[in-house]
Parts: structure tokens; C-alpha cells; sequence
């Protein structure tokens, strides 16, 4: 065979190769780009598998319902009535607890409790000069009656002054009937003293003279007058010592007398302190309840809230005791919600459930919703407007605004305002909520079955 022959059958036999795998290339193609495809399908419905059932949706049960207070509405009264002399507020004002609101003017009781205010002051300048008679001690006034009623404390000083002076000058007289006797004491112990010196004298003469009478020197007659002269000085001494004993008896008299007068004084003092004290403590609990009464011609807010009614709005308008004046509705740090719930939703539903409170107000998805706690579940169902039946539930939230749109801006939430709540009352899987309706058919289907 020649090499062109050799040489063109080679050629022949290269594009025949070629053509084989063109081909064989071209029907494998098709087959791989579809197992690629199958693939990416089965791994993306595999991922959706694993993510459906992985991720958690919250699980909520609806109501809708409004905004209520969160205590019932607070009422104003006046207890005793008067006239009103200042009303401070207006309808739609917002107080502040213990505000004040309106103003009562009582004219004859404000004077009678000023008249008691004056019997305090006076029996209390008395239960100061009283202290000081009866403990003897320096007269002083409480700062309060020196400031408010200094006629009284003058009109006390000078009855003290006048008190002291009878005592000092009783006792002063004693103090002279003491002296007195104090100088007869004096006089008549050296009388004493005298006497005794000379009945020593007269004894000793007497002695000397009896001696004589004996020698016949002196006449007896001398003997029987110095007998008698020292019979006589014996018993003027005698008299004398009895004389200085009536004296001291005297004087303890005085002393005794002097102690009891100052007795009966500072008794007296005291007598008349336990009846003032007494007279005080009446007037006291007498005057606390005048003082409350006039605090109480003040009326105040007793929660802070917005004013919702006015009764009279005329100053100088009669005000009828315990009659209803002011109506505040309460302002809280936090906000109850009255909502409904169907039967067929409530079978999950246990106080203390975190909600979702949405105000329809203001926009959810620009201003968010309130965190909140269901509170109380109705005990049974009520019957509403359009005659379906529903449960009442009561949720509170943990605040009473939204955040608006600048930092610290607040958008108030007020009372009659409509809201929808989110309870929430479990998590739940995607899979799970696509399986549901599967499983209802066949749960239904089992049961026809």
C-alpha cells in the first residue's frame, strides 16, 4: 500500500474519532446539567426542611378592646360645705396629687377655731407660770406665745409677780417671828447662864454661912435668908429653862409653819397645773379636729389625673356638704386594657401571659407597641352588642405612652382609646404551621372513616 494511501486512511480514521466524541459529548451534557439541577432542588428543598423546622414563630391569640383607667374615677366633696372662694382648676387640667383644686370659705368656723387657738395660747402662758410655782423655779414662756400673744404672757408674768409677792411676804413675817425668837433664845440663855452663876454663888455663901452659925459667929437668922435667897434664884432658873423651851417650840412652830405655807403653795400650783393640763389635752383633740377641718376647706387632689368634671363653677356659690364637686380621672405610671376574646381562643389564656398591646391611634409599625401582662380572665362569657358571646380579660401595661418619633418624646395614651392585643401563648415551628391544615384532613378523614 502506498504512504499517500496509508496516510489518507489516517485522516479518515482521526475525524471519525472525532465525530464519536462530539457526539458522545454532546448527549452527556443534558444528563449533567440535570443532576446538577436535581441536586440544587433537593439540597434548597432540604435546607428549607431543616429551617422550617428549626425557626420558632410566636403564637398569639387576638382581641380587640379600649383603654380604661387604671382606678376607678376619683370624686371631690366638700365634708362640711361653704362657699367657694377659689376654684384653681379647669376641665381637661392636668393636677398632680395633692394639688390644690378649690378653695372653701367657712367664716364662722375659721373664727371658732381662732377663738380656740387663743384658749390654747392663754392655757398654755397658765401651765407655764404654774411649772414655775410648783417646782420653784424661774418663770419662762414657751418662744411660740412670746411671738403670737405676748398680752398673755404679760397678764401670767403679773399674776406670777403678784402670787410670789403674797408668798414672799408671809414668809417674811415668819422669817421676823423667827428672828424674835431667836433673840429671846439668846436673851434668855444668858439669863440662864447669869442665873446658874448665881445659884452657884448663893450655895457657896450658904455653905460658908452654915459653917459660921455653927462656930456661933453668925446670928441663924443670916442662914435662913440665904435659904431663902437660893430658893429664890432656883427657881427663877427654873422658869427661866421652861421660859427658853416654850421659845424653841416656838420656833420649830415657825420653821413648821413657814415649810407648809411653801407646801400649800406649790400643792395649790399643782392642783391648778393637772386641771389646766387636763383643759389643754381636751382643747387639743379638739383643736386637731378644727385644724383638720380648715386643711379640709382646702380641697386636693387625691391621685394625679385630668380634671373631668366640674360641679360649680361659680366663685362665691353655695358648696352643699358631701356633695360630689370634682371628678379626676387617674393619671398611673401604667395602663389598663379591656379587651375580648373568643371561647374558641381562650383555652390557653392563664393570667400572667406576656401581650402585645397595638393603639390603633398611632401607627404600629412607626410607633411599636406596649409590653404588657395579662391580668384577669372573665369567668364566663358575656354576651355583646352584636349578641356574640365572648370572655372579658383585663391586660395592664408596663407604661402609659409610645415613644415618639424624636428621643424623649412621648405620645399619651388616654382613656377610650380603641387597642388590639397580641397574647402570646407559645412558640410554634414553620413546619409545624404548614403541617397543620395537613393534619386536621386527616384527623377529619380518620374520623368519617
Amino acid at each position: 500500500m502506498s504512504e499517500r494511501t496509508i496516510e489518507g486512511h489516517n485522516k479518515g480514521q482521526g475525524r471519525d474519532i472525532e465525530h464519536i466524541l462530539e457526539r458522545a459529548l454532546a448527549e452527556t451534557k443534558p444528563a449533567l446539567v440535570a443532576n446538577i439541577l436535581l441536586i440544587s432542588i433537593l439540597a434548597f428543598f432540604f435546607w428549607a426542611f431543616v429551617w422550617a423546622s428549626l425557626t420558632e414563630l410566636d403564637e398569639v391569640t387576638r382581641g380587640s378592646g379600649q383603654v380604661i383607667p387604671s382606678s376607678e374615677v376619683q370624686v371631690v366633696q366638700s365634708l362640711e360645705g361653704g362657699l367657694l372662694s377659689d376654684l384653681l382648676v379647669r376641665e381637661g387640667d392636668q393636677v398632680e396629687a395633692g394639688q390644690v383644686l378649690a378653695r372653701i370659705d367657712d367664716v364662722a368656723f375659721s373664727a371658732e377655731q381662732r377663738g380656740s387657738k387663743a384658749e390654747i395660747y392663754g392655757l398654755d402662758a397658765a401651765i407655764a407660770r404654774l411649772i414655775a410655782e410648783a417646782n420653784g423655779t424661774e418663770l419662762s414662756f414657751p418662744e411660740e406665745i412670746r411671738l403670737e400673744r405676748p398680752d398673755f404672757v404679760a397678764a401670767e408674768r403679773a399674776l406670777y409677780e403678784e402670787r410670789d409677792g403674797k408668798l414672799q411676804k408671809s414668809l417674811e413675817i415668819l422669817e421676823d417671828e423667827a428672828r424674835q425668837n431667836q433673840f429671846e433664845i439668846s436673851e434668855t440663855t444668858a439669863k440662864i447662864n447669869q442665873l446658874e452663876t448665881n445659884t452657884r454663888l448663893v450655895r457657896q455663901e450658904l455653905n460658908i454661912t452654915a459653917g459660921l452659925v455653927k462656930q456661933g459667929v453668925v446670928a441663924e437668922v443670916e442662914k435662913i435668908r440665904l435659904e431663902q435667897k437660893l430658893n429664890q434664884t432656883a427657881g427663877e432658873l427654873r422658869q427661866t429653862r421652861e421660859a427658853i423651851q416654850r421659845l424653841e417650840v416656838e420656833l420649830s412652830a415657825n420653821n413648821l409653819r413657814r415649810e407648809e405655807l411653801i407646801a400649800t403653795f406649790r400643792s395649790s400650783a399643782r392642783e391648778q397645773l393637772n386641771q389646766r393640763q387636763v383643759e389643754r389635752a381636751a382643747l387639743t383633740e379638739r383643736q386637731v379636729s378644727m385644724d383638720d377641718r380648715v386643711r379640709r376647706t382646702e380641697l386636693r387632689a387625691p391621685v394625679a389625673g385630668e380634671i373631668k368634671s366640674i360641679a360649680l363653677k361659680t366663685e362665691g356659690g353655695v358648696v352643699r356638704a358631701a356633695t360630689d364637686l370634682i371628678e379626676i380621672v387617674p393619671r398611673e405610671d401604667d395602663l389598663k386594657i379591656s379587651a375580648r376574646i373568643r371561647p374558641a381562643d381562650i383555652a390557653f389564656l392563664h393570667p400572667g401571659q406576656d401581650v402585645r398591646v397595638k393603639i390603633t391611634a398611632y401607627d404600629y409599625t412607626i410607633f411599636g407597641s406596649l409590653p404588657a401582662k395579662l391580668e384577669r380572665i372573665g369567668a364566663d362569657t358575656v354576651i355583646g352588642d352584636d349578641n356574640e358571646r365572648y370572655y372579658e380579660i383585663e391586660v395592664r401595661t408596663d407604661r402609659n405612652f409610645l415613644d415618639g418619633r424624636t428621643v424623649g418624646e412621648h405620645l399619651p395614651i388616654r382613656p377610650g382609646m380603641v387597642a388590639e392585643v397580641e397574647i402570646l401563648t407559645g412558640k410554634r415551628t414553620i413546619l409545624e404551621y404548614l403541617l397543620k391544615p395537613l393534619t386536621r384532613i386527616r384527623e377529619r378523614a380518620m374520623t368519617e372513616a
